[in-house]
């Protein structure tokens, strides 16, 4: 995680789930306490948007979180974290004294794309299906404005990353599909 908050240029990250009943949860995070809670305030709302209506580019400088190294980050975004077009949770990442950048929002994206590339490997799906979808994406975005006037990273940059992180995810893959217990044989 260390690594994802570098590239995502933030001083603290986590992967939050949404728990059927039992509100957020976080998955796993960097320089952030265990304990952190996500069931109510700004932090909730910004989530709950990012996870229901695939909201981007939420930040706010309305928060203070205590941080594990001690400093107090006062500076919050949040995204989905998408894989084959379905939410699979929210992307956190702190600052501590500074805003967001349109810079760091692309990061995010960026991060979040890696995230859910890994969690799917890890559920058993195939991460090279990403690739074709981000294919589809470029396709379906020929004509929009240029790269360098949006937040998000192009179509072809996010092939490219997700190509690029397959040879990290591949083996996560290939062991889910290992241990998944064979299909149930059906009784005639």
């Amino acid at each position: 995680m260390a690594y994802l908050a570098k590239v995502a240029r933030a001083d603290a990250i986590a992967v939050i789930l949404n728990l059927k009943g039992e509100g957020y949860a976080t998955y796993v995070a960097h320089n952030l306490p265990t304990g952190t809670k996500w069931t109510d305030g700004l932090a909730s709302e910004m989530l709950t948007k990012a996870i229901t209506d695939r909201a981007t580019e939420q930040t706010t400088s309305g928060v203070t979180v205590t941080l594990s190294d001690g400093r107090a980050a006062d500076t919050l975004a949040v995204a989905p974290v998408v894989w084959k077009d379905q939410v699979v949770g929210g992307l956190a990442a702190m600052l501590v004294g500074r805003a967001f950048t349109p810079e760091d929002l692309a990061g995010l994206s960026r991060v979040g794309d890696l995230i859910g590339l890994e969690l799917a490997a890890r559920a058993g799906y195939d991460p090279q299906a990403g690739i074709t979808l981000w294919q589809k994406m470029t396709q379906a975005a020929k004509g929009t404005p240029p790269t360098w006037l949006s937040t998000h990273p192009s179509g072809a940059d996010r092939e490219r990353r997700t190509k690029s992180a397959l040879k990290e995810v591949m083996p996560l893959y290939e062991k889910a599909k290992a241990s998944k217990p064979p299909a149930a044989a059906t009784a005639n």
